[in-house]
């Protein structure tokens, strides 16, 4: 996979509030977009269910690479169980509630 060299990356509150970030990628100029280069959707409050909005994916699901932060202890399905703290993750776009859809990262953000 190719680096990618970014001609401009703000950072901070300036990363936050710019809307698109221009780069060079195998020698073809590309665009990004703050939520392109920034998979970490936030934390997530959910007990029953993996999240259904807030993502990068159309309509605002989640795609391949989102992350989250759960602040609460999650059990899906009665036998999966992912602590308070645990980083989860999107394998594929719209994961929807399947559990094999979902990465779990022991280690926080």
């Amino acid at each position: 996979m190719a680096q990618k060299k970014f001609s401009q990356l703000p950072t901070g509150s300036a990363f936050m509030a710019a809307s698109w970030i221009a780069g060079v990628e195998g020698g073809v100029s590309v665009k990004y977009s703050p939520d392109q280069v920034n998979p970490f959707r936030g934390d997530y409050a959910g007990t029953t269910s993996f999240p259904t909005t807030g993502g990068r994916y159309a309509g605002g699901v989640p795609a391949a690479g989102d992350r989250w932060r759960l602040t609460a202890e999650l059990v899906i399905n009665g036998t999966d169980f992912y602590s308070a703290g645990t980083i989860i993750e999107a394998a594929i776009n719209t994961p929807g509630q399947t559990t094999g859809n979902w990465i779990k990262h022991a280690t926080q953000l």
